[in-house]
């Protein structure tokens, strides 16, 4: 039976950084999100940072694709908005809290478990893990059980012991299950850099 390798804290700020330095223009769509949430007062204001706003939330997922299920005003009455708004100002920095308005979240409309717990992430002061199938994907490979991206009390309960035992924060272990599977194939191209002699050459 192959050797299950181990996801320790080492390893996990090892992977955050790379995720860092891989992703500087995300980190800054990252930051302008956070802050903006802290602004939102009423349901219009929700939904045009989710959908509208120039660095809307859609946008930074990559979930675009989906933004027609909140644009369908059949569905979407004021009422409902007003729901959402009402759900969303339940989220707070205790992460159990945040794990049960997740699953609440995805009773509606185009709310999926990733798109949820990015909601959740971003209005909870970052007291939420954000379930990716490529997070998920790391996990198996690292020992844990969670079966896919709509495994969400399997994925928090993991992401919750994880943060605890390796003390780290939710968002270091999203980036780092996140830019796992990226590692091999960077290390390669950095072996073929260095094959060639581009990778030591000094400017």
């Amino acid at each position: 039976m192959p050797n299950v390798p181990n996801l320790t804290r080492r390893k996990v700020l090892a992977l955050s950084q790379f995720y860092d330095y891989m992703n500087q223009n995300e980190n800054t769509h990252e930051i302008y999100i956070l802050n903006r949430a802290k602004t939102i007062e009423n349901a219009d204001q929700l939904f045009h940072l989710i959908v509208d706003d120039e660095g809307n939330i859609l946008k930074w997922k990559g979930a675009s694709r989906i933004k027609r299920f909140f644009q369908d005003t059949d569905y979407w009455t004021p009422e409902v908005k007003e729901e959402l708004h009402n759900l969303i100002k339940q989220l707070s920095e205790n992460p159990l809290n945040n794990k049960e308005i997740v699953t609440q979240l995805t009773d509606y409309n185009g709310i999926s478990f990733p798109i949820a717990s990015t909601l959740a992430f971003f209005f909870s002061k970052q007291s939420c893990p954000i379930i990716d199938v490529r997070a998920v994907k790391t996990l198996r490979e690292h020992g844990h059980h969670a079966k896919d991206r709509y495994d969400w009390d399997a994925y928090f309960n993991i992401c919750y012991k994880l943060k605890i035992e390796l003390n780290v924060s939710f968002r270091e272990l999203d980036k780092a299950l996140w830019i796992y599977p990226n590692v091999e194939d960077y290390l390669e191209k950095c072996k073929v850099l260095r094959e060639l002699g581009i990778a030591s050459q000094k400017e």
